[in-house]
């Protein structure tokens, strides 16, 4: 359990397995966040963050709109995360894509960002083509497809 070398786990009976906290141990109804089932082994290999006393990033289940929260940026990127505050985490993820800042994410801006990346030709040209041809229709303005597969940012949500 790489990276949860504090968390120590008590032997708990079938009984008060509803009730666990994230330290293994039964807590009260009100105070406790059920992080595993004794009876399927991969719920305690991989296990959720649960915030310390102290944490700067609470509630990490909790969708941010515009940040991509972490435990070392709980606000998001410095200098980032103001910059984009119009966009979406998923629209600022892709904006990666879009060279040209016109919104749009052609497939050479797919094969220039994967050549960039140090990807070969041949595999640039097939992420490319895998990633524009699946994302293209979902985000289409109308109910045509697009000939060209472009990938539209103002409908990210829909891909």
């Amino acid at each position: 359990m790489a990276g949860h070398d504090t968390l120590r786990y008590d032997p708990i009976p079938n009984s008060l397995s509803n009730e666990v906290s994230h330290v293994g141990r039964p807590q009260s109804k009100e105070n406790s966040i059920k992080t595993f089932i004794i009876e399927q082994p991969v719920t305690i290999q991989r296990l959720p963050y649960v915030p310390k006393d102290g944490d700067l990033l609470v509630d990490a289940g909790t969708a941010r709109a515009t940040i991509a929260a972490s435990r070392e940026s709980p606000n998001g990127t410095p200098g980032y995360a103001e910059k984009h505050q119009n966009k979406t985490v998923v629209q600022q993820h892709a904006i990666y894509w879009d060279f040209d800042h016109d919104g749009i994410i052609w497939p050479q801006d797919t094969y220039v960002g994967c050549r960039k990346w140090g990807w070969s030709i041949p595999l640039s040209l097939l992420v490319m083509f895998i990633i524009n041809f699946n994302l293209s229709y979902p985000t289409v303005p109308g109910w045509l497809p697009d000939p060209f597969f472009r990938i539209y940012l103002n409908k990210m949500y829909k891909a």
